[in-house]
């Protein structure tokens, strides 16, 4: 099956040694297995990362630097679900910049062969709007608007 990136709904790539989360259409497909930062959510929910999350070589290679905490939950998760499928989370904004190096992943969170099988490989393509905010912010935790729905 081929994909472009308008048919995956999260795609992750990398920048400057920032990992960079790009929603599309970050308003829609809400409740249908994508639940973003707002309301009563303090981050973002993808579901079934097989078909809909995109990740880049070069942002596994950084989120392989993340260390996990004691904690069930982190700045950035990836798990398994009870029916088998994967989800990926994060917390704070939608489109969010994560330091590698100081950020923590949840307690389980291990780049591995088998997240890598439960997403789509994608080509390190960055939007030049996240390139600028981190170019000007290296410390920059969310690279364009809306911060939350």
């Amino acid at each position: 099956m081929s994909f472009t990136e308008k048919d995956i709904k999260v795609l992750v790539v990398a920048y400057k040694n920032r990992i960079i989360i790009i929603p599309h259409e970050p308003e829609k497909g809400i409740g249908d297995g994508w639940y973003p930062t707002g309301k009563t959510r303090f981050g973002c929910v993808l579901l079934n990362t097989k078909n809909r999350l995109g990740v880049s070589n070069k942002a596994f290679q950084l989120m392989e630097k993340i260390r996990p905490n004691k904690d069930a939950i982190g700045d950035i998760s990836w798990f398994k679900c009870s029916d088998g499928t994967y989800a990926f989370s994060w917390f704070g904004s939608i489109h969010r910049v994560i330091n590698p190096y100081t950020a923590e992943g949840s307690r389980y969170f291990r780049v591995s062969s088998i997240l890598k099988r439960n997403c789509i490989i994608i080509p390190n393509n960055v939007p030049n709007a996240a390139k600028q905010k981190i170019d000007a912010d290296p410390n920059t935790f969310s690279w364009a608007e809306p911060f939350k729905l």
